[in-house]
């Protein structure tokens, strides 16, 4: 979190924001003291915020929300509280790095589960008080989204000319994006271009006489390019398409769709780990996402769901066989 924005927050004296910090010592693969030993405190004071510190309070909530009300009158300085808590607690792998994902045990299951007050024999049911408890909350967001449409109605009304400005800026009209960077690693993608970003999908490469198209976005791209490198150096040549954005492509002129997608009747793929159907106006089949609740390491991941470079390439080799030359888009968008 420190930075630029932690620096910013502090010249600002940004006194309403307040960031938790849920330090339980455990990273994804290891404790965390095996490569960070930093004074986490001492590093974010530096930075100019004022700091609270909440220490083994993993059962007392009481100490959490009366951390939160202390920051409350924090004046001058953004306020973070650091809360010492013990990943996985009351579970047989508590405090490790087990706890971050994975599967837990049945009877830590049960143990957490007697705990809350539940039937540790019953499963995928909600208890009847977390259920109100949600619904009310639910309420409760409602009539605060009401207070804040009645507060931006009368600005507007006050306030005309900003008030547009706002407006275009909530609807992303002033030219403004988001740049989502991603942590994983990842492969190498040929000719990406800033040009062709700008209109939202653009052909990252082309082949002569193409049997296929694969299009992906973001981290997925170029598991596309090592998939169409294997089906191209095996005779079935392969384009590929960046679309990191629907919204600008969808104000590109006709004749640019059909240069990206091609409507000549050979199938084209879309491959990305997220909801496929996003992508059916555009594409004629897609490999992504029907299901969750499964969590495990990056690579063990994309191998159980079928996204990575073998599994890709098993997917569309079916595809290919099942069409058997058959005009992609009079077969129909269909779900790998």
């Amino acid at each position: 979190m420190l930075g630029c924005v932690a620096s910013l927050s502090c010249t600002l004296q940004l006194d309403n924001l307040v960031v938790i910090y849920d330090h339980n010592q455990v990273t994804c693969d290891s404790p965390l003291d095996w490569i960070n030993t930093e004074d986490v405190n001492a590093k974010v004071r530096a930075s100019g915020w004022h700091v609270i510190d909440v220490s083994e309070r993993s059962y007392d909530v009481q100490a959490v929300v009366s951390a939160l009300k202390l920051a409350s009158t924090a004046k001058g300085q953004p306020v973070f509280i650091n809360i010492r808590t013990v990943i996985g607690l009351g579970t047989e792998v508590a405090g490790t790095f087990k706890a971050h994902h994975g599967v837990f045990d049945k009877i830590s299951v049960e143990k957490s589960k007697r705990l809350t007050g539940q039937d540790p024999s019953v499963t995928h049911t909600i208890p009847e008080a977390s259920l109100a408890y949600s619904r009310e909350r639910k309420t409760f967001g409602k009539s605060l989204e009401a207070k804040w449409n009645s507060l931006v109605s009368n600005y507007s009304a006050a306030h005309p000319d900003v008030a547009q400005a706002l407006d275009r800026t909530r609807k992303g009209d002033n030219g403004t994006d988001l740049l989502s960077l991603g942590r994983d690693p990842v492969g190498p993608v040929p000719a990406t271009s800033r040009f062709g970003v700008a209109k939202g999908a653009y052909v990252v490469s082309d082949e002569p006489n193409a049997k296929l198209t694969l299009a992906s976005c973001g981290t997925n791209l170029h598991y596309a390019v090592a998939v169409a490198e294997a089906l191209t150096a095996e005779g079935i040549a392969t384009r590929i398409v960046s679309a990191p954005s629907f919204d600008h492509f969808d104000k590109q002129e006709q004749s640019y769709h059909d240069s990206v997608f091609p409507r000549d009747g050979t199938p084209i793929i879309s491959v990305e780990e997220y909801i496929a159907t996003t992508w059916a106006r555009y594409v004629t089949a897609s490999i992504g996402m029907t299901g969750y609740g499964y969590s495990a390491s990056n690579p063990s991941n994309y191998e159980h769901f079928g996204l990575d470079t073998k599994g890709i390439v098993a997917k569309v080799r079916k595809c290919m066989d099942e069409l058997d030359g058959e005009y992609a888009r009079i077969a129909g968008w269909r779900q790998l």
